[in-house]
């Protein structure tokens, strides 16, 4: 497992959910990686869903409850941060937080 934490002033988060990538903003980024063979292609767009379980979990018996990323990603969009995953299957998968250092302004919009 590989962790990363950076500090960055104008972070641009990916395009997620089919929408335009935000304006960059200063934020946190923390990122995970790990080498347990990656997320199947098929299995991709299920991640974040509530109560997805992995065919082959890391961990068998860990986390077997489906419901973490999807808490873990509201609480992200909750904090007006970001939360999403790039994987290779059979190689790795990078799970990726963005927060941002400073809350939006009163009226500004944010859309995760």
């Amino acid at each position: 497992m590989l962790l990363t934490a950076r500090h960055e002033r104008a972070f641009r988060p990916p395009a997620l959910n089919g929408k335009p990538p935000a304006e960059p903003a200063e934020m946190v980024v923390i990122s995970v990686r790990d080498f347990g063979g990656g997320v199947p292609p098929e299995e991709q767009g299920r991640v974040f869903n509530r109560l997805f379980r992995a065919d082959t979990p890391l961990i068998p018996g860990l986390g077997d409850t489906g419901v973490g990323l999807s808490i873990a990603r509201a609480l992200a969009e909750a904090h007006h941060g970001y939360l999403w995953f790039e994987s290779e299957s059979g190689k790795s998968s990078t799970f990726t937080l963005a927060l941002p250092v400073q809350p939006p302004k009163a009226g500004e919009a944010h859309a995760p």
